[in-house]
């Protein structure tokens, strides 16, 4: 993935899906033991490599933001359909990175991971943490696995597409802050 240090992974006893947590000096990949163990070696690779993207694109760092905009605009709707649009879109990401890194013939294999973690995150008992980046409820399975099997993952945005972005996300804030004021 080409991260600059290695992130701490840690097996967690608890029934948690798999999932990067950001406190501490580094974020930190949680794996359920319970699902770790039913993988095989290769499809165990695929799941971390998922969680290390969600490392390399920063999304445990997104959480915080998200934090802070939520104690803003808990009273605001649009707040939270843009958040639940972040998380899929965080997960579509992180599964195009994976399918960079893989052989076209390993998708059957990282769609098979997807939904092997949809079937034990089905079982889970508590949610994700608020935090957390990791399975949860906020991708639709099927689109994903059919994207990934497809090979028909959504590009990549240019920076001046980002940038663009960026500043009318902040004329947006700003200018809701204002009206709330």
């Amino acid at each position: 993935m080409g991260l600059r240090r290695h992130p701490d992974v840690r097996l967690s006893f608890a029934r948690v899906g798999p999932l990067v947590w950001p406190i501490g000096r580094r974020p930190t990949v949680l794996l359920p033991q319970g699902l770790v163990q039913s993988l095989p070696e290769h499809e165990l690779e695929l799941l971390i490599a998922h969680e290390f993207a969600h490392i390399k694109r920063r999304d445990h760092q997104v959480r915080w933001f998200e934090l802070g905009m939520s104690a803003l605009y808990w009273w605001y709707p649009v707040y939270w359909i843009a958040r639940k649009q972040l998380r899929k879109a965080e997960e579509y990401c992180c599964d195009a990175m994976v399918l960079e890194l893989i052989s076209r013939q390993d998708a059957s294999s990282y769609a098979n991971v997807l939904l092997k973690v949809a079937e034990f995150a089905a079982d889970m008992q508590s949610p994700t943490p608020r935090l957390a980046s990791g399975a949860g409820s906020s991708s639709p399975l099927k689109w994903r696995i059919e994207m990934v099997l497809s090979n028909s993952m959504p590009g990549r945005l240019s920076r001046s597409m980002k940038l663009i972005i960026a500043i009318a996300a902040i004329v947006v804030s700003s200018v809701s802050v204002v009206e709330f004021q």
